[in-house]
């Protein structure tokens, strides 16, 4: 797991580690831990961080690979522990992507819709998380 950090509590990451799932911080604070990847910049939110942690390892990049934010709740995270519970019930291997949210984003997630692809994503959602 890659986590995009600025000033956000990282305590939550604890419970995931207890879970033997690894992660890895980039952090674009002004005073990072010592276990934190110090970003140069301060640009672009996480898609920097993201790209930055692609470049560092792409000879040996993971086939799985999770991109979060730093923080633990936000608008698109609508459980207070979503995305620890999202991540604890992932199928790692079962999918090349899924995103870690069901809040809709630039999606739509519909069971009974008019809109196919508000289905698809719903049913797609469903079964991942098994739900």
């Amino acid at each position: 797991m890659v986590v995009s950090h600025f000033n956000e509590n990282l305590d939550w990451l604890e419970l995931l580690t207890n879970d033997g799932i690894p992660h890895t911080v980039y952090t674009r604070s002004e005073n990072p831990s010592i276990h934190h990847h110090k970003m140069p910049i301060n640009k672009g939110r996480e898609a920097v961080a993201d790209l930055q942690y692609i470049v560092d390892h792409y000879p040996n990049l993971s086939s799985l690979i999770a991109f979060v934010h730093g923080h633990r709740t936000y608008w698109h995270q609508q459980d207070p522990s979503d995305i620890v519970t999202t991540t604890r019930a992932l199928q790692w291997n079962k999918y090349t992507y899924t995103p870690l949210t069901s809040a809709m984003t630039y999606a739509t997630f519909q069971e009974h819709s008019s809109d196919k692809q508000a289905e698809v994503n719903y049913e797609l959602w469903r079964d991942v998380y098994n739900k």
